[in-house]
């Protein structure tokens, strides 16, 4: 075998949420901020996303990032995030599991306020670890805020009258009820709720609701009741390029906590316990956001996260598939 190309990995899932971090492999990423780091990588380093997140050694779910040095005196660790897409934005699911590593694996300690302070392109992200000895045992934040753009818009698809809401945060997603297509968040449902997911998103982008420039529909959002007696609600969040959220604390929470307190279900400062469609269940809870002229609101969610295991991957040069594939 000749190799050409050797990285290393630590893998983590956080609810189920899958996070390889690539911890060697890759030269020094040049850029005197995040965002000229991004824009290094993506110009010079667009390969390894392709190697290390595509098929045989990962999959359509599969996420990454890369560790830099911090840019700011106050942060602990800068972090790149990469996606099979362009989509490169910080997700809370990451978040909680690259503070997990790095508090597990001693790169990092908590600073006097007990707490993690990361760079990424998007700002600075506080977490508050809870750890026992060397084990984090929960990781919380701040989310990104959101509100209703637009709410009960009624769409006919396929024979059914559908009412959905609108909702921005980093972009746009759509909330809709299960039960209202005959179906149930469930993982044997996958394959019709996917069907669906492409529907809806199509009848609401024929619509020209949405003004703002840039912007594109994220993703479907579907609720259901909970499976627990102890939870709230259920929902799964599935993407324009397939992927499905199995976090319950994922892309989709702020979302649905803003269509929440849009219609007077969920209250600033109450608690409310989500449910993903694999079973993992987290207490939430909102604030208002004070810096938005929009009647936002911020998702404070918890999590935790688990190291699954730390691997050597390589390229062979007669490889047919070096850059791998991805099926969806």
């Amino acid at each position: 075998m000749e190799m050409i190309k050797h990285f290393t990995t630590t893998d983590l899932h956080s609810s189920g949420e899958p996070l390889r971090v690539i911890t060697g492999g890759i030269p020094f990423i040049m850029g005197e901020t995040m965002l000229e780091k991004q824009g290094y990588f993506n110009e010079h380093f667009d390969y390894v996303k392709k190697i290390l997140l595509s098929e045989p050694r990962g999959h359509l779910g599969m996420k990454g990032c890369i560790i830099t040095p911090p840019i700011f005196k106050e942060s602990n660790f800068g972090v790149l995030f990469i996606n099979h897409d362009e989509d490169n934005s910080i997700c809370s699911h990451s978040i909680i599991a690259v503070t997990t590593y790095m508090l597990e694996t001693g790169i990092v300690q908590l600073n006097e306020n007990k707490q993690v302070i990361i760079d990424t392109p998007s700002g600075n992200v506080i977490t508050n670890p809870v750890c026992k000895g060397s084990q984090v045992r929960e990781v919380s934040l701040n989310h990104l805020s959101a509100y209703v753009y637009k709410h009960n818009i009624v769409i006919h698809s396929l024979g059914k009258e559908l009412t959905i809401d609108l909702v921005l945060s980093d972009f746009f997603y759509v909330t809709i009820n299960a039960a209202d297509l005959g179906l149930n968040v469930n993982i044997d449902q996958l394959p019709e709720l996917k069907k669906w997911s492409h529907i809806i998103k199509k009848e609401i982008e024929e619509l020209k609701l949405i003004k703002e420039e840039n912007q594109m529909i994220k993703g479907i959002i579907f609720s259901d009741s909970p499976h627990h007696c102890d939870s709230n609600l259920r929902y799964v969040t599935i993407f324009e390029n397939g992927q499905i959220e199995r976090s319950p604390y994922g892309a989709g929470a702020g979302p649905l906590l803003a269509q929440l307190h849009h219609k007077g279900k969920l209250g600033i400062g109450e608690h409310i316990t989500l449910e993903s469609i694999v079973g993992v269940r987290t207490i939430c809870s909102i604030s208002l956001d004070h810096n938005k002229k929009t009647k936002s609101i911020v998702p404070h969610i918890c999590g935790r996260a688990f190291i699954t295991g730390m691997h050597q991957f390589v390229v062979d040069p007669s490889d047919p598939l070096i850059e791998g594939f991805l099926l969806k």
